[in-house]
């Protein structure tokens, strides 16, 4: 009895901590798409379009409070960088970029980023791997 309440109690504490995934992983393109409608507005718009200045400052306050929201739940958001090693861990190789500006096997583009419930790969960051660039093209 005593390992059947002990199991029960793992079962309910482990529920609790992860419940959220489901929730979390359908508001993941929610995030992303948010984060490319902020990086579509260009500074040179927003200074020039006093509409679109409001618009990002309103965006960028609502993606905030978005991610603050997932830190407080134990979502962390897995941001690789151009030129960071490639983790099969935390990262999906989309595809491979054929370049001299990073190192061979590194990260060469970002598509999207990941996410991790506490310790849990929700979502791999999604990324492209660099290649040598192949002589045909120079």
């Amino acid at each position: 009895m005593q390992n059947m309440r002990k199991r029960t109690d793992d079962e309910i504490a482990t529920a609790r901590k992860y419940g959220a995934s489901g929730l979390a992983r359908d508001l993941f393109s929610v995030a992303d798409n948010l984060r490319m409608a902020l990086m579509s507005i260009t500074d040179e718009d927003k200074e020039n379009i006093p509409a679109l200045k409001n618009l990002s400052f309103g965006l960028d306050m609502v993606s905030n409070d978005f991610y603050s929201a997932f830190e407080r739940n134990g979502i962390k958001q897995i941001l690789p960088q151009i030129g960071d090693e490639f983790d099969h861990n935390l990262h999906q190789a989309m595809g491979e970029t054929e370049t001299d500006e990073v190192e061979v096997g590194k990260i060469s583009q970002i598509m999207s980023s990941g996410y991790m419930l506490y310790d849990r790969l929700l979502k791999p960051a999604m990324v492209n791997i660099a290649v040598l660039k192949s002589k045909n093209d120079e």
